[in-house]
């Protein structure tokens, strides 16, 4: 089992982050941050095959992860609206990880392992599950979805020159509004409004990725998948929370930080997200101002999120929920780590992390840590799913 250092460094490692509203205009001469995120919205929403090739550099050294994943340096990314899409990772040349759908099934594998899922239902909220973070997954993130970039604060939008003479509109701002905050900008290109770079700077690392795209038919069988046979078939990624799909969730009663007493039993007919966090985590204070929010917005249609925290004291737990209020339910998972309910009942291994329950308490869904606008995109999309049909 991980210690409490350890997790603090693996959260870090795979650093997620928090993202909010946009800001209102800036200045007088300038574009405004709506009308450049209403237009990049709209290009994504025209539904257009693309071809995008990205390259990624970097600067600086990172925190270091006890996953010990090499950084990928490039992606080939290939959509065909609604529902097909291909992904390829690289490293020095060398593929790292594949994921292609057919708009049916999405198969997806890496050097040792492949899987198999139901295609999401949109490419709107196409996030992968295998574990490479934001390094691997940006040209994805952006080209399939906003959310990256509609929701940083302090978002700023200006017009710069590029290398080849043509204006270009950008929006620049933070994942939110501390000292700690993760600094973006994107550059957008002024005749089809889609993305044409990416530059990220987390303290530690200033990373800048830059996308070619091609907009030329493709083919319908380049995502046909043919995932490696001689790889075995998992069924869901090995380091994520491991209860396996389609069973029923483990049992556990606990308490508020009120002492009211809390059981996963009288949940049943909701569904249900569990989020399993600490204070002390620093990845797991930047998901919970989204995490709240989708309990706000998921109440009425009967969601219910509740959020063990584990690993903490209960003073400590105090201290957090007294400065940040929640709109979660809060539930204190006081056990050593070996006896707690996260890591003796559902397997974790890394906070925070998230387990969906459909309404008749069965898992459907599970993911570790917290991933620029993937986690919103895949929260918000399978959350949706599962309110949407009653019957689950």
């Amino acid at each position: 089992m991980q210690t409490k250092h350890a997790m603090v460094v693996a959260t870090l490692g795979c650093l997620g982050l928090c993202l909010f509203l946009p800001s209102a205009a800036t200045a007088d001469g300038k574009p405004s941050v709506e009308s450049t995120i209403a237009a990049y919205k709209d290009a994504l929403a025209q539904g257009k095959a693309l071809f995008v090739v990205a390259t990624r550099t970097s600067q600086g050294e990172g925190t270091p992860s006890p996953l010990k994943l090499p950084t990928p340096d490039s992606g080939r990314l290939s959509l065909l609206p609604p529902k097909q899409y291909k992904l390829e990772v690289f490293r020095a040349d060398k593929l790292l990880e594949t994921i292609v759908s057919d708009g049916v099934t999405e198969w997806s594998w890496n050097t040792k392992f492949k899987m198999k899922a139901v295609a999401p239902r949109a490419l709107a909220y196409l996030s992968p599950d295998m574990e490479w973070a934001e390094k691997a997954y940006w040209p994805m993130t952006l080209f399939t979805s906003s959310a990256l970039v509609a929701n940083l604060v302090d978002l700023v939008a200006d017009t710069q020159k590029a290398a080849d003479g043509t204006v270009q509109t950008t929006l620049s701002g933070r994942t939110q509004a501390t000292s700690t905050a993760v600094k973006m900008k994107v550059w957008f290109d002024a005749s089809d409004h889609l993305p044409r770079r990416l530059f990220v700077d987390d303290g530690q690392v200033q990373a800048t990725m830059n996308f070619a795209l091609k907009t030329d038919p493709l083919d319908p069988s380049v995502f046909a998948a043919r995932p490696p046979a001689r790889f075995p078939l998992r069924k869901q990624e090995p380091e994520y929370p491991r209860v396996a799909h389609g069973t029923m969730a483990p049992a556990f009663s606990l308490k508020t930080p009120q002492g009211k007493q809390v059981s996963l039993s009288q949940y049943k007919g909701k569904v249900v997200l569990l989020e399993f966090w600490a204070p002390w985590c620093p990845t797991c204070l930047l998901a919970s101002p989204f995490v709240n929010k989708l309990q706000v917005e998921g109440k009425s249609r009967g969601l219910e999120v509740l959020a063990v925290s584990t690993m903490a004291a209960a003073e400590e737990l105090d201290a957090y929920l007294v400065a940040h209020p929640q709109d979660v339910t809060v539930l204190h998972d006081p056990a050593d780590e070996e006896d707690s309910v996260a890591y003796s009942k559902y397997k974790v291994s890394g906070l925070p992390s998230f387990v969906l329950l459909d309404r008749s308490g069965k898992v459907r869904r599970t993911w570790k840590y917290y991933l620029p606008g993937a986690t919103e995109s895949r929260l918000s999309a399978y959350t949706g799913e599962l309110l949407d049909n009653a019957s689950k």
